[in-house]
């Protein structure tokens, strides 16, 4: 055998070896929750990076999970509300939180037509943010279609996605025969520590080990303080709206979207706006954005009714966002690493604990 070859014979073998040692591994890991390999305490339990690809886990999690109680919604959702909470009644488990951290009402649709495609649920909880409506303003653009869109089972208008066996085989590889993917694995198995590794939970919750160990070793109101400063750099940037011509807003449109699939679907539908901090709402006065965050919430009693006139729907609009004892907890002063707060992580964002008793306010009939 000349030397050629065998160099060309050794490289194939040590490229074939390799590939098949990043497949095992990763597919052991399965540190984005791809495969729904079972996970070993303490070695692949924490899923780090499953966060941070969240529109590619939770697709797939949706698909083993078919479940009876869908939430949807931003990151206030997925932090917020616990599908493990001891609130749901059990002729609504199992619940799957769907929500995306950075997504508006466009990415829930999709995530509600998937599941329509698998098994439609009982209920869905849907989350809407001021936010995002009023960063969204009078833009009647469409998002342009991305992998996200293209691994789902329905496409946009609701019907079979006829490019969705193409993107399963492109994730399926980049969740196993890539650079990013064999790292992602590796961080996985070094990142097993409950009270400071970020994770994603089977159901699709983020509890948010991150910023409790931020909360633990650098207080919260550091946490607080950081958190309003980028809201109020994002926040000077929008133009105050009075919300009433609704179809101009993407945001009104997904929401009607999603209300009349519900409907179609005799499913029940529940809308809730986020229970803030005080701090937040101080900060709408203080940008002059506080006449728009209450017609804001005018026009969402407005689109609730009119969804109430489509035929078979089952809505309730639960208001949230008011000031309260809750709102109005106090922030522990600076340099106080002690004090835990009971409801709020910061200013937009509550704990899970405040979620729970959203829950049960949400199931009373």
């Amino acid at each position: 055998m000349s030397n050629s070859l065998r160099y060309l014979l050794t490289l194939a073998v040590t490229t074939i070896a390799l590939s098949v040692a990043a497949v095992v591994l990763t597919v052991l890991v399965d540190p984005y929750r791809f495969f729904g390999t079972a996970p070993v305490a303490g070695w692949t339990s924490l899923k780090p990076r499953a966060s941070q690809q969240s529109d590619l886990a939770k697709t797939y999690m949706l698909a083993r999970a078919r479940p009876t109680t869908l939430l949807l919604g931003n990151s206030r959702v997925e932090v917020g509300l616990d599908p493990g909470s001891s609130g749901w009644p059990a002729g609504l488990r199992p619940v799957f939180n769907a929500a995306l951290a950075g997504h508006g009402l466009f990415s829930a649709l999709l995530f509600l037509q998937d599941d329509l495609a698998l098994k439609p649920p009982k209920l869905v909880v849907l989350g809407v943010d001021f936010q995002d409506f009023i960063q969204s303003g009078n833009d009647s653009s469409e998002p342009l279609e991305n992998a996200a869109e293209r691994r789902m089972l329905a496409d946009r208008s609701g019907t079979t996605n006829g490019t969705r066996e193409i993107q399963v085989w492109a994730d399926a590889i980049t969740s196993t025969l890539s650079i990013n993917a064999v790292t992602d694995s590796v961080t996985t198995l070094l990142l097993q520590n409950p009270s400071r590794d970020p994770t994603l939970t089977p159901d699709g919750f983020n509890p948010l080990h991150d910023y409790d160990y931020i909360v633990r070793h650098e207080g919260a109101y550091n946490l607080f303080a950081q958190k309003l400063d980028a809201y109020e750099a994002q926040y000077r940037v929008f133009h105050p709206s009075d919300f009433r011509d609704r179809g101009k807003n993407p945001q009104f449109r997904y929401l009607m979207a999603i209300a009349r699939a519900c409907a179609k679907h005799r499913i029940r539908l529940i809308i809730l706006t986020y229970p803030y901090h005080a701090r937040y709402f101080a900060m709408l006065h203080a940008l002059n954005l506080w006449p728009s965050f209450v017609s804001w919430k005018r026009a969402l009693n407005r689109s609730v009714d009119d969804m109430k006139a489509e035929p078979g729907s089952e809505v309730r609009l639960f208001d949230f966002a008011q000031e309260s004892a809750v709102s109005r907890e106090p922030v522990p002063p600076p340099g106080d690493r002690r004090t835990q707060m009971r409801w709020y992580w910061e200013a937009g964002h509550y704990k899970s604990e405040l979620g729970d008793r959203l829950v049960t306010r949400m199931m009373e009939r």
